[in-house]
């Protein structure tokens, strides 16, 4: 039996929490978190994805690697067309505090 999928929130909170995760990476994830299937998983046209985040699509093909390196999905790209996976875990980060000036 798999593991239950993170919720959206959970999910989401965890990439807003990453400091490696810029603003446009977060608003990637947002337009995934609204695009996936309730399986976790979302085929479809990397220019579709690229317009649901108002980005290029160079831009939001970028950003959803960066999202996999993190790991929080997988990701294939295959002729224009690419499958995503929302991570079944959510990766656990420390966070080490700003050192002061």
């Amino acid at each position: 039996m798999t593991p239950p999928l993170p919720t959206r929130s959970e999910w989401l909170d965890a990439i807003a929490r990453d400091p490696m995760v810029s603003p446009t990476a977060f608003r990637a994830a947002w337009a995934l978190s609204r695009m996936v299937r309730a399986n976790g998983k979302l085929s479809g046209r990397m220019v579709e994805i690229a317009a649901a985040c108002g980005t290029s699509e160079t831009t939001c093909r970028s950003m959803v690697f960066r999202l996999a390196e993190r790991g929080y999905l997988s990701c294939k790209l295959e002729r224009g067309r690419v499958t995503i996976q929302i991570a079944a875990t959510i990766p656990k980060r420390k966070l080490s505090a700003p050192v002061a000036a």
